[in-house]
């Protein structure tokens, strides 16, 4: 896991100081590799470039920027492939000679040999930025989960790019984009290709595109919308695929790896397969909330399931620093992100980078098997897409306009932009599981762990979203998954023989934070402080009437919390891009 960013002048003038300005973008992603920061300069190509390296694999070479002079290719990339040595076999069978030992080489000679299309022969998590020295063509891809992120801007002078936007924000004057504001309000997250920022784009998961001085082509290699090869289910199948990638994902690395271990099953099935690693260290690391609900506590369960599997984990009680700790959080997301477990990540993230440079997470199930009881309870509906965007939307019981004021967007705009690239004829089961996969995992779930576990230079891994695994599942009829009330049914009947008692009675719940205990107590006076900040609502073009209006009428129920959460999250994101802390 790294970061990167890089400037292209187009014009080659060799007269702003790029070297400078490259030198102050990585600054703001360093945290995300403190093992080695490197930078490339070629002037006469109007190349600079800028990395910060987390070293897991091939410890003491693989530096980057990566440089071939025989070809005139410089690269940099950001996450795992687990099957490069695969693929470095291939081409050395073809003849290829390597200098290093790592994945950086293997992809660029996968480029070189095969063109844009290798990347469907990777197997990992990844952003990649390769830059062809003669002629300028940038060629930029994001991995089929969209993992990764990866950001660009780009006008008839320069391109700028970056694994993270604030970067871009710090160099380059922004202005906010009307249309990203209105889509976090609706769907509590902003979707690529949109940034909170007009003219910064982020690539989707499974793109890649190519700029050259006077265009940009994008290719979606991994399809959403794609036909799978159809499988009978198999509890062993599915066993075997899922116990090879937990543990090849675990050791493929150079360095101590750890787990994030929840009361649900996902993770649990993780530290199942990982029992004999993680009994001689506290490698797993679990969290708690003082104010949690007894109901909402995973912790009890954990108790139980550790003891089951004899396994040590490092328990984590936040009870204080809410607010310092929300405050990096924004910091860090980037974006206006409405999330109730953000907190949590950070400081789980913050605990095992004390110890390892890398965790497994339970991340992407949930998306695969149709998890979540809001995508569940849609698909019984009798307004499926309706049902849906209702259940991931957080603004309750007040229309969008109200706070708004003009919109750019209605519902079916909103609709066709999650919806249309992932309907299937005829199949809203299989439609809304795409969308889950292919729009709200790579945008939503994966940019809060990858963000929030590289803030403290930490590799986020995850097993269930090996490309074997994934298109096994995607391959097995929706029904298998769909009936009965336990959204976990297929993985307990398939795990059933090796399953310890907690897991296998274990019910999928929601594990959130103690928002409504926050906004009462520990973030009272900043919640009251910036709503009434007029300065932030005027540069969001907010309603100050509305605004202000939400917060006199809160009384404690799910609807003034969620509205009174998810304005404050934005209006703190606009106080620190304010102040350009983003």
């Amino acid at each position: 896991m790294c970061g990167f960013v890089g400037i292209i002048d187009k014009l080659k003038l060799q007269g702003p100081n790029y070297t400078d300005a490259i030198k102050k973008m990585l600054k703001l992603v360093v945290h995300r590799g403190p093992d080695e920061q490197k930078i490339f300069v070629k002037q006469d190509s109007g190349v600079y470039l800028g990395f910060a390296r987390l070293s897991m694999v091939d410890i003491r070479k693989s530096s980057q920027p990566f440089y071939d002079k025989t070809t005139n290719y410089v690269i940099m990339f950001n996450g795992e492939i687990y099957n490069y040595k695969l693929l470095k076999s291939m081409l050395c069978k073809r003849g290829c000679f390597f200098e290093t030992d790592g994945e950086v080489e293997v992809i660029l000679k996968m480029y070189i040999i095969f063109g844009d299309s290798f990347v469907e022969k990777l197997d990992g998590m990844f952003s990649i930025c390769i830059i062809n020295l003669e002629n300028q063509c940038v060629f930029l891809a994001r991995d089929r989960f969209g993992i990764k992120p990866l950001y660009y801007f780009e006008n008839k002078d320069i391109i700028v790019i970056s694994s993270e936007l604030k970067s871009i924000r710090n160099w380059i004057n922004l202005e906010i984009d009307r249309r990203a504001l209105e889509l976090y309000f609706h769907i509590r997250f902003i979707p690529a290709p949109f940034t909170i920022y007009k003219n910064v784009s982020k690539l989707k998961a499974g793109e890649y595109i190519n700029i050259s001085r006077d265009k940009i082509k994008h290719t979606q290699f991994y399809s959403y919308n794609q036909q799978y090869q159809q499988f009978e289910f198999s509890g062993e199948i599915l066993e075997s695929i899922l116990k090879e990638n937990i543990l090849s994902t675990y050791e493929s690395s150079e360095v101590p790896i750890g787990l994030y271990l929840s009361g649900g099953i996902d993770s649990g099935i993780i530290a199942l397969y990982l029992r004999e690693a993680l009994k001689a260290n506290k490698h797993a690391f679990s969290i708690d909330y003082k104010y949690t609900a007894p109901k909402s506590s995973e912790l009890q369960m954990i108790k139980q399931l550790s003891k089951e599997l004899n396994i040590q984990f490092e328990k984590i009680i936040l009870s204080n620093q809410i607010l310092e700790c929300l405050n990096k959080v924004v910091y860090f997301l980037d974006e206006p992100f409405y999330s109730t477990v953000s907190i949590s990540t950070f400081c789980l993230s913050q605990k095992a980078s004390k110890v390892v440079k890398g965790v497994l997470t339970g991340d992407g199930s949930d998306e695969l098997i149709y998890g979540y009881n809001y995508i569940r309870k849609a698909l019984s509906s009798k307004n499926a897409y309706d049902e849906y965007l209702g259940g991931i939307g957080w603004l309750k019981n007040i229309e969008h306009d109200e706070i708004l004021g003009k919109s750019f967007f209605t519902k079916g705009d909103v609709s066709q932009i999650l919806f249309s690239d992932c309907e299937i004829h005829n199949n809203i089961n299989e439609t809304l599981r795409r969308v889950e996969l292919f729009k709200r995992l790579p945008d939503y779930h994966m940019m809060r762990v990858d963000k929030l576990t590289m803030s403290f230079g930490l590799e986020a891994r995850l097993p269930y979203l090996r490309n074997n695994y994934a298109s096994y599942t995607l391959g097995i009829q929706s029904h298998e998954f769909i009936n009965g009330q336990d959204p976990k049914r297929i993985l307990k009947k398939s795990l059933k023989q090796y399953l310890p008692k907690t897991l296998a009675s274990t019910i999928k719940r929601p594990f959130n934070a103690p928002i409504k205990h926050w906004i009462e107590n520990d973030l009272a006076s900043d919640i009251n402080k910036v709503f009434n900040n007029n300065l932030l609502i005027d540069r969001l073009q907010l309603n100050k009437k509305r605004v202000n209006q939400l917060l006199f009428d809160y009384n404690g129920d799910y609807a003034s919390v969620s509205n009174v959460w998810g304005v404050y999250l934005l209006l703190k994101w606009c106080e620190i891009e304010k102040n350009k802390a983003i």
